[in-house]
């Protein structure tokens, strides 16, 4: 056997091993990346229907709650003790529509009674007279269960959701502790699956809505045939749910015996299970595909191996005989390129070249061609014979083919008939061509591949020197550019309005502009860890979004409260190769704009609903009183019907001055404001205010010099400020200090911007201060809430701080209240600045006596009132007092009974809100044009706008306010009456 033999075999045996090694790891490596590829797929299923089950499961609670707090509100608010009273049924449906035009995702509201029957719905003032006993959401609320009940699916039963799918959710209503009806919530469920259908699923993907108790509440793809289905025995009920309210499994489903990845999630405080099921095939068809794909290519490789195994082995023995030769020469290639490395200058380095390449290669003369030198990027040639001697380049001729090898950036030999020419790239370490080295040998010998090679090593040194001498420039020519730059960046980061910091991969400050360092308070920053830095931020929206966006790579805009800094930021935070930008703003003020205008919208429809309450309380009110009046005259001194009667009548007062308080909340009294002197009043008042806070308490009075004269009601104020000076005295059982003080103050736009309802201008402002307890946040927030209050049972209505808030508004002004715990409390009224001529201040003129004996002198009276009991009282009560009483129910039978009178009536007697289409004032109107001389008394319990507006009664009006007595009534007549 030859030694050319013996090494070939030799070789073979060694590339064959080397090819099973290669296979062996390319094939685990293929099999490895399928099989992470995989669980990727699978990973990536289980976090979107994670994601999806949290989205569901969010939605679902928040609409439920959203449904139970109405339901809450409405059992509040409904009447019991008129639950089922045909005159209720008017404002049970009012009630029950306000409260779905405030929840969009309700169907209907509606009302059941004891025994199961509709009530009251939102849909009609007189529902259909259904029978729902037979229902889940009347059972078990009726039989006491506490919480949110929600229903199976059910088909609709009354008229407007008759045939649609429903969910109902109730709660009970109870009365003396005991259950009295059902209080429910219709919701559409073809609503709730239209939003389950708009998620993406892919083919055969499935979600649903569980009670927690196993029944399907919703589902999509619909399936009518299980909605409502008891799945309390699948695994996700028997297994996953006992085990965590969230997570994820694999199982196949029974339906269809697809498999599924999964995930569920319990809704917070809701009795609800949201679910998702993306199908197992669908999710990993992708993962299929590529599998297939590089399962092909990795057969491809494989054989690609095999066939360079067998070129291999051949070449390999071939190239050993020129390998000792290549070698000796490649070692004299290094030895002398650290010459070339240190060459100063592309001459010099040149000329190395050039010495060097005919050392290497036998060769008649050489030539160097570089390009793009200097800033001008002129081109150099240089050239040499075969001793090294410097030649006139343009004396020789070209090998006709340079321009092609610096095109193609690639070595190129050319066979002339007297010999052969090599043209070798000039490389740059990037790979850019900046030149060409040419060689020609004369006669027949070709240049070979190692020869080319080695020039082609030589050539990249020269390269790699020429870039760096270039490099060294341009560095010097960026280092300026990028100074310069730098500073016009930190000129446009520092000039813009919003802060801005930068973070980088490991969570570290690299850059925050001056902005940035105001309002993080802090100019030490730049390379401390973010969350060391601001610790209480891990507990913050800012944790989490800036999480995402660093993952996600997605932008992320979001506010967030940071209690350190006690402020609310503005973010918008943009993800980029090397970290995150974040530009933030301090939007605290805005926030607490909106904050206080929801409190004043919250204030508002409070003020409603308690004015309405009102004006029926005063027509109540009016017939206790005036009849306990007459009972008091007509029964004996002593006896004890007659103290029955003066405990009533006690009882009936003290309900009076709570529904004034009321009405003075709603902004529903009638004012008669006059320009006041504050200051008059502070001094006349203190008297009182001493006696009423006792000897603990010291007291303080203190008016502005030049004090302006207030617009107000002094009655209304003087009642407001002994509220305040009370509220005060009880939050300082142990004694302490209380101010008054007066002072003027002119509100300009952005100080008015901040308190709601205040329009800029020049006010009076009295400021009533205790050394007390102070309120915390909570206390603060519902402050002025009727009949909110923090004194024991049996210490106060909770009406004071309201009835002052209801006329600071209605007095075109406000009132402000700040607080803090173990500092006590201040509270600002506001009251609009007099710009009349200065008032008298003299005493108002008495009231006239009550009349003695017979009140009339036989005129006539038409009397108007749409309430029986309130119009049965005031007959009764001008009995016997010589007048001529003509009565009627509404407007059209006054106007009738009028005509029919053999003279005209002297006075008409009217409420201000009548029924059938025509009020008081318009039935006045009337009359008046018809009898010129008639005189008109108002009563009203609730004025409306028909004779008060913005809070003042129109002029030359007279106004018996609801609720009176029998004196009082024959006393406003008879000065009427009298009137010239």
């Amino acid at each position: 056997m030859s030694a050319t033999q013996w090494s070939w075999r030799r070789i073979y045996r060694r590339n064959a091993l080397v090819f099973l090694l290669a296979g062996a790891a390319i094939a685990a490596w293929g099999f490895a990346t399928f099989s992470l590829d995989r669980r990727s797929e699978a990973d990536a299923a289980y976090t979107r229907a994670l994601n999806l089950a949290d989205l569901l499961a969010e939605y679902t609670g928040q609409l439920f709650r959203g449904i139970d707090y109405g339901l809450v509100g409405l059992a509040e608010s409904l009447d019991m003790s008129r639950l089922g009273e045909p005159s209720y049924a008017g404002p049970a449906h009012a009630l029950l529509s306000a409260r779905r035009a405030l929840t969009e995702d309700v169907f209907a509201f509606f009302v059941l009674d004891g025994e199961g029957r509709v009530l009251y719905s939102s849909r009609t003032p007189s529902p259909e007279p259904v029978d729902l006993s037979s229902r889940e959401i009347y059972q078990r609320a009726i039989a006491g269960e506490q919480g949110l009940i929600i229903s199976r699916p059910i088909t609709g039963a009354v008229g407007y959701a008759e045939g649609e799918p429903i969910l109902n959710v109730s709660r009970p209503l109870y009365s003396d502790g005991e259950p009295v009806g059902v209080v429910a919530a219709a919701i559409s469920l073809s609503a709730l699956e239209a939003f389950y259908a708009a998620l993406e699923l892919g083919p055969y993907g499935a979600v649903g809505l569980f009670r927690d108790d196993g029944v399907l509440l919703a589902r999509s793809p619909p399936r009518p045939e299980i909605i409502g289905r008891d799945f309390s025995d699948v695994p996700l009920f028997q297994e996953h749910l006992p085990a965590a309210p969230r997570g994820t499994y694999y199982r196949s489903y029974y339906s269809d015996g697809r498999y599924r990845y999964s995930a569920y999630r319990r809704a917070s405080g809701e009795p609800l299970v949201a679910f998702v099921g993306l199908d197992a095939a669908s999710v990993m068809a992708s993962w299929r595909q590529r599998t297939a794909i590089s399962g092909g290519a990795l057969v491809l490789v494989l054989a690609l191996l095999g066939w360079l195994f067998l070129r291999s082995a051949r070449a390999e023995a071939s190239e050993r005989a020129l390998e000792a030769a290549y070698g000796e020469r490649l070692e004299t290639l290094a030895g002398e390129s650290r010459e070339l490395v240190a060459a100063p200058d592309a001459d010099t380095l040149a000329g190395g070249v050039l010495a060097l390449a005919l050392r290497l290669v036998t060769a008649d003369h050489a030539c160097l061609r570089l390009r793009g030198l200097g800033a001008e990027g002129h081109e150099y040639r240089r050239c040499v014979d075969g001793d090294g001697r410097r030649l006139d380049a343009a004396a020789l001729p070209e090998g006709g083919f340079v321009a092609s090898v610096l095109a193609e950036g690639s070595p190129r030999q050319r066979m002339l008939a007297d010999g052969h020419w090599l043209g070798v790239p000039v490389l740059t370490p990037d790979r850019a061509c900046i030149g060409a080295l040419e060689l020609y040998r004369g006669g027949g010998s070709a240049f070979r591949d190692d020869e080319s090679h080695l020039l082609q090593q030589l050539v990249a040194v020269a390269g790699a020197v020429l870039e760096n001498q270039r490099a060294r420039a341009a560095e010097r020519r960026a280092l300026e550019a990028n100074v310069a730059a730098a500073r016009e960046k930190e000129r446009i980061l520092e000039s813009i309005s919003d802060a801005l910091f930068v973070l980088d991969r490991d969570w570290r400050f690299t850059y925050l502009n001056e902005r940035a360092c105001q309002l993080l308070e802090r100019d030490d920053l730049e390379g401390e860890n973010v969350w060391e830095a601001f610790p209480e931020a891990r507990d913050t929206e800012a944790y989490r979004h800036y999480h995402h966006a660093m993952a996600s790579g997605e932008t992320v805009s979001f506010e967030f409260y940071y209690p350190p800094l006690e402020r609310w930021f503005s973010v918008r935070a943009y993800p980029f190769a090397d970290g995150l930008s974040v530009y933030f703003q301090d939007v605290s003020e805005r926030v607490a704009m909106q904050q206080q205008l929801q409190q004043a919208q919250k204030m508002e429809v409070i003020g409603q609903l308690t004015g309405g309450v009102a004006h029926d309380f005063n027509n109540l009110l009016t017939v206790i009183l005036g009849n306990t009046e007459i009972l008091l005259e007509e029964t004996s001194a002593g006896s004890a019907a007659q103290d029955a009667a003066r405990l009533t009548q006690r009882a009936a007062e003290r309900a009076q001055g709570l529904t004034q308080r009321l009405l003075a909340f709603a902004r529903r009294q009638p004012l008669a404001p006059e320009a006041l002197d504050v200051a008059r009043l502070l001094r006349e008042m203190e008297p009182l205010v001493r006696r009423s806070l006792g000897e603990t308490v010291m007291l303080e009075t203190v008016s502005a010099a030049g004090l302006w004269q207030a617009f107000a009601d002094a009655g209304q104020l003087e009642a407001a400020l002994l509220n305040l000076a009370v509220n005060a005295r009880d939050a300082m059982p142990e004694g302490g200090r209380l101010t008054i003080e007066a002072a003027n103050a002119h509100i300009n736009e952005r100080y008015a911007a901040a308190i709601p309802e205040l329009e800029p201008g020049q006010y009076v402002v009295v400021a009533v201060s205790d050394t007390g307890a102070g309120m915390d946040d909570d206390t603060r927030e519902r402050a002025f809430e009727p009949f909110f209050t923090t004194k024991g049972k049996h210490h106060g209505s909770g009406l004071g701080l309201s009835m002052v808030y209801g006329f600071a508004k209605q007095s075109q002004g406000n009132v402000t209240l700040y607080s803090e715990p173990g500092e006590g409390t201040t509270v600002k009224v506001y009251l609009p600045r007099w710009h009349g001529q200065t008032a008298s201040g003299g005493p108002k003129p008495l009231a006239p006596p009550v009349p003695e004996g017979n009140a009339g002198r036989g005129e006539c009276l038409l009397v108007v009132e749409d309430d029986p009991m309130v119009r049965r009282f005031v007959v009764n009560a001008l009995a016997g007092h010589d007048f001529r009483v003509i009565e009627a129910a509404d407007a059209t039978t006054a106007l009738e009974q009028a005509a029919a009178l053999p003279r005209p009536p002297e006075l008409l007697l009217t409420d201000v809100v009548l029924g059938g289409g025509m009020n008081g004032p318009a039935l006045a109107d009337r009359l008046t044009d018809r009898f010129p001389g008639l005189r008109v008394l108002y009563m009203s319990g609730y004025t409306e706008n028909a004779i008060v507006h913005h809070g003042r009664l129109d002029p030359g009006v007279d106004l018996l306010q609801k609720p009176f007595g029998r004196a009082e009534l024959l006393r406003r007549l008879r000065t009427i009456l009298d009137r010239p």
